[in-house]
């Protein structure tokens, strides 16, 4: 399914693209990820907690930086399994930035696949959660911008 979220951030250009250099950070901008650890220059693996329905997940995620196109796009691949439940979850995603005004208007598209025992949920479910997740993660990525600008001006 095609998923699609956007928000305008109060974060210059190069403010993003350091959090996508800093591979740490933009792991733990992911909703309900922990133990997120840096594998590669351009991967990364953590734990993604999430509630889906009545169902509690927790998938072992896989994040690779699959193409970078400065300044304007970032292209990520996420494999995911969760194994106690036989859930497993691919998405190609597309970040793109875009200057507006004083900040920077931040799209997510993502191509979401789904399946194991995740997959018997309805598709409107799915869809509703991959779209909480989507702008969490841009909710995400501008409060930890802001973090950030705080810590330097202090």
């Amino acid at each position: 399914m095609r998923i699609e979220a956007e928000s305008r951030v109060a974060a210059r250009l190069d403010e993003l693209w350091a959090l996508v250099d800093d591979l740490a950070a933009l792991g733990g901008c992911m909703p309900g990820a922990s133990d997120v650890r840096v594998t590669g220059p351009d991967r990364l693996e953590a734990t993604l907690h999430q509630q889906v329905g009545p169902i509690g997940l927790t998938f072992q995620v896989h994040v690779r930086l699959a193409e970078l196109d400065r300044p304007s796009r970032a292209v990520i691949e996420i494999d995911g399994e969760d194994r106690r439940l036989a859930a497993r979850v691919h998405q190609h995603q597309e970040i793109s930035f875009q200057p507006e005004g004083d900040g920077t208007l931040v799209r997510i598209v993502a191509d979401v696949q789904v399946a194991g025992r995740l997959a018997t949920f309805g598709q409107r479910v799915i869809e509703a959660k991959a779209r909480e997740l989507a702008d969490g993660m841009i909710a995400n990525i501008d409060a930890l911008v802001q973090s950030r600008r705080a810590a330097t001006s202090d």
